[in-house]
């Protein structure tokens, strides 16, 4: 049904309702997520829309395999956010006690999780492609060439995802960073349109 162009599409959004992850303040005030805000960005298109939420321990992959998706569309940080939280390791800037080497340990950690997950999916579900998206934490997310040298780390680690992964820096930045913003809205939507 992959190759029906009367079959909608599913288009599967994973975000994490950890608090420092979310963008916009309104959806943090109600526990959403950023796959909520995605969703309202998303929603004319003829496509079928499920969000999944990830935890700390989440561990659906199955579930996802079931959902048959055509785009999975995650946040490069949700792992790292949700573990962050559980583990409350903290922020830059945010306490007096906070550990930059454990810190740097855990993202390396989460997003291994993420590297991880997408070569599962990928592996099992060859029609699948992702979408990854940051305001620039992370690393240097907000340089193309890391995001290309990220990619290419992906693919070299899992094969079947060369061409099938691709990258959105959302325009902002860590503080600035709104799918509020116009732009941001129309960039996802041409994304998602052309996957």
């Amino acid at each position: 049904t992959a190759a029906d162009r009367r079959v909608p599409p599913v288009v599967v959004i994973m975000d994490t309702p950890a608090a420092h992850g979310v963008y916009e303040r309104s959806t943090r005030d109600k526990s959403g997520t950023n796959a909520d805000d995605l969703n309202e960005v998303l929603r004319d298109l003829p496509i079928v829309i499920h969000k999944e939420t990830i935890g700390a321990t989440w561990d659906r992959e199955d579930q996802i395999l079931k959902q048959g998706a055509r785009l999975i569309l995650i946040h490069r940080s949700a792992f790292f956010h949700s573990m962050n939280q559980e583990l409350g390791f903290g922020y830059p800037g945010d306490s007096a006690n906070f550990d930059e080497a454990r810190f740097r340990q855990l993202y390396e950690i989460a997003d291994n999780k993420l590297v991880a997950l997408l070569g599962f999916i990928g592996q099992q579900s060859p029609s699948t492609v992702f979408l990854v998206y940051s305001r620039g934490t992370g690393g240097g997310w907000s340089d193309d060439q890391y995001r290309a040298d990220w990619v290419r780390a992906l693919a070299g680690r899992f094969p079947s995802l060369k061409g099938r992964v691709t990258t959105i820096n959302v325009p902002g930045g860590p503080d600035g960073g709104s799918f509020d913003d116009e732009g941001t809205r129309q960039m996802f939507l041409q994304q998602v349109q052309t996957l």
